[in-house]
């Protein structure tokens, strides 16, 4: 895998990372040539590595984190940079998977494709917005399952 290492060695800083997508790397025919930085080049890059790896990869968002209008993490010793309201983490989830875009800490709204979802363990309401989380997937009909057999 020393392709997907050099992709994850080199986007290792996002702030500065960036790519051009292409149409034969999943950007649509319109966006071709589109330059992209920041979260959004750095996925693009590990995407590109793992497929040339053989190697299955998939995006991932966090529902028990804050956003900033540029796609990074709230850092964590800022205000509210974590989400402990089981009602607000479930329902950004749902806009995750419905519509794929989530809030950020602005106001702003983001796009984000994303194939798994993320809550974190040493989040102490972690087991009460999972069960929620769970419960209102199901009802939307939402399929959960894993990534492999």
């Amino acid at each position: 895998m020393p392709g997907l290492q050099a992709a994850v060695a080199g986007a290792r800083d996002v702030g500065e990372a960036h790519a051009r997508q292409d149409e034969h790397h999943g950007a649509s025919p319109g966006d071709a040539g589109h330059e992209v930085s920041g979260p959004a080049a750095a996925e693009h890059l590990l995407a590109r590595a793992a497929e040339r790896a053989g190697v299955a990869f998939a995006t991932e968002a966090f529902v028990d984190r804050a956003y900033k209008p540029d796609g990074t993490l709230v850092p964590r010793d800022e205000p509210g940079a974590v989400i402990h309201d089981v009602n607000g983490a479930v329902q950004r989830a749902v806009m995750l998977v419905k519509g794929r875009t989530i809030t950020a800490d602005d106001g702003s709204e983001l796009h984000i494709k994303a194939q798994s979802l993320c809550v974190h363990g040493d989040n102490a309401d972690a087991v009460s917005i999972l069960r929620a989380l769970n419960a209102r997937l199901k009802e939307s009909g939402v399929t959960i399952a894993p990534f492999a057999a």
